[in-house]
């Protein structure tokens, strides 16, 4: 949100890479792993959100997310 001046935004951080980089003096190609933390229940609720809000017109988009994402994404022990 400090770089992209954007609320709750969920994209990739890559102004914060970049800035830890720079401030770090390294370079990306000094990097041997990046790691990323995300809520998938919380983003999972607002992609429902989203949909719900935007209904019936994303149905086809809908059906193709939520099995992905129920076998892929929310982790569910059974």
């Amino acid at each position: 949100e400090r770089f992209t001046r954007i609320k709750h935004d969920n994209g990739f951080p890559i102004h914060a890479i970049d800035w830890c980089l720079k401030d770090a003096g390294i370079l990306i190609s000094d990097i041997n792993i990046i790691s990323y933390y995300e809520k998938p229940l919380l983003k999972f609720e607002r992609l429902l959100e989203t949909y719900y809000m935007n209904a019936p017109k994303g149905i086809l988009q809908f059906l193709s997310f939520v099995p992905v994402w129920i076998k892929e994404k929310i982790p569910i022990e059974l």
